[in-house]
């Protein structure tokens, strides 16, 4: 005879619950999300048009991307192990 353990019910005899979500966490990763989908239509604007919307440098550009695209790494992946965590 086998014997199945079912996680959910296991989390809920010891007394634990399901795994709170982080609300704060999720809207930050979604904000940042959101910025970079704004940062990808204005590389895609400033490719067309080189003299509309520019930073200061080049250099700023590419770090502010570089700065975008980590955070949203960091966070998603924050967010994603949070909620497979038991």
């Amino acid at each position: 005879m086998t014997k199945t353990i079912d996680t959910a019910h296991r989390a809920t005899d010891a007394g634990e619950g399901p795994p709170r979500p982080s609300p704060l966490l999720e809207w930050l990763a979604a904000t940042v999300l959101l910025l970079v989908a704004v940062a990808l239509a204005w590389m895609t604007l400033v490719a067309y048009r080189p003299d509309w919307l520019r930073l200061a440098s080049l250099k700023v550009e590419v770090l502010a991307i570089l700065g975008l695209l980590t955070a949203a790494l960091l966070l998603v992946s924050a967010v994603a192990l949070r909620n497979t965590r038991d």
